[in-house]
């Protein structure tokens, strides 16, 4: 795949025979990769309705059953996470930031290159854990670390629906 500027973060859904792309400073890419001749399809432009911003850079995605869930990108420069449909059209769901937890210790999230998402049940995660690089604790550039969130509260912060996880 082949596109103008530089490509980023990417992640394949193989149920649904696509390939989710960041190109950090235009938008969110698919790409039908079992097609013999494959032409890369934009769902969604930094500066668009949705609100995603340059740099596009982590991309994963929540798997619900039968090809339902959700698609997050990070929109690196406003510190934010746009969510979208994982089927077609890909209509954009919302947006979040990762804010501090100051009882715990814990700063907000800024600079994100890299995310993952496990949909399945973990301990302490029923729902799944969205897993974000934060660049920086307490400052930019500074002892690099991993925040994890619990699926659940990005659902409830969006009002997604809850979705049985494939």
């Amino acid at each position: 795949m082949k596109l103008d500027t530089q490509l980023e973060g990417c992640v394949f859904d193989e149920t649904l025979g696509l390939m989710f792309v960041g190109e950090e400073d235009r938008g969110l890419w698919k790409l039908a990769y079992r097609e013999t001749a494959p032409v890369p399809e934009l769902i969604d432009e930094v500066g668009g309705r949705a609100g995603l911003v340059a740099d596009v850079e982590g991309v994963s995605v929540w798997r619900g059953k039968d090809g339902a869930g959700w698609i997050v990108a990070s929109a690196q420069t406003d510190n934010r996470y746009v969510v979208y449909d994982r089927k077609a059209p890909h209509a954009a769901m919302g947006s979040f930031s990762i804010g501090a937890n100051t009882v715990l210790g814990i700063d907000d999230v800024t600079h994100t290159d890299g995310l993952d998402i496990h949909s399945g049940a973990l301990p302490g995660f029923p729902r799944g854990v969205l897993i974000v690089q934060d660049d920086g604790n307490p400052n930019s550039g500074q002892d690099q670390n991993f925040k994890l969130v619990n699926w659940a509260d990005i659902e409830a912060a969006l009002t997604l629906p809850v979705l049985d996880a494939e």
